[in-house]
């Protein structure tokens, strides 16, 4: 899921050695996905999956 990435990338960052690759590969995850309209995220259904 989205949010253990940004989760990630918040903690990762402290100890990373090339700072400006995090923002690169995050944008390059950005550009791979597929827009979704804002119709759709107002719409969308709470995901029913149980995480714990």
């Amino acid at each position: 899921p989205y949010y253990l990435d940004e989760f990630t990338f918040r903690f990762n960052r402290r100890t990373s050695h090339h700072p400006g690759m995090l923002l690169y590969r995050l944008l390059q995850q950005a550009v791979a996905t597929d827009p979704h309209p804002l119709r759709d995220l107002i719409d969308a259904e709470p995901d029913k999956t149980d995480y714990t």
